[in-house]
């Protein structure tokens, strides 16, 4: 009798592992989808918030910059220099970096779920602070995603195009 109730109850166990493992059922699959519904990205999105943040970035506007950007915000630059999102806005305001013109050429997108990848040339003119005018020339990669219904800018990274 001891083993027959010894069974039973692996048998039990058994069966409530299996359960909690089970897929999710179509209920809570519904409300998955909805969620990623509502944060997923069409490429008009991206592209127009890609042209908010070029302006952003040309007029050093500090509130554009710090509604565009995320607090985790990595920014890189071609030169190696990494820096987070208050520092990145304060470069800019403080006029550390100044574009006098800036074009994005050659965009990019590709959207996975509610991410957008994209990559584009970047030429612009700069007044630097103690530099002397000059001209710019890269490769950049913007990693944006949408955080609570808003793109927000969470990695960037540019590369100096091979003269």
């Amino acid at each position: 009798m001891m083993i027959k109730v010894t069974k039973l109850l692996t048998l039990l166990a058994v069966f409530g592992m299996y359960i909690s493992c089970a897929p999710a059922t179509d209920n809570n699959q519904d409300q998955n989808n909805q969620q990623m519904t509502t944060d997923t990205l069409d490429v008009a999105e991206v592209e127009a918030t890609v042209e908010s943040f070029r302006q952003a970035l040309l007029e050093a506007d500090e509130a554009a910059l710090n509604n565009l950007t995320s607090d985790q915000l990595t920014y890189g630059h071609s030169g190696g220099l990494v820096e987070d999102q208050a520092t990145f806005v304060n470069s800019m305001v403080s006029k550390k970096f100044v574009f006098t013109s800036l074009d994005f050429s050659d965009i990019n997108i590709d959207i996975i779920g509610n991410t957008a990848v994209v990559r584009h040339g970047l030429f612009a003119h700069t007044a630097d602070q103690g530099k002397d005018p000059g001209t710019v020339s890269l490769k950049v990669l913007l990693v944006w995603q949408k955080i609570d219904g808003q793109l927000k800018l969470i990695a960037r990274q540019a590369v100096k195009v091979a003269q």
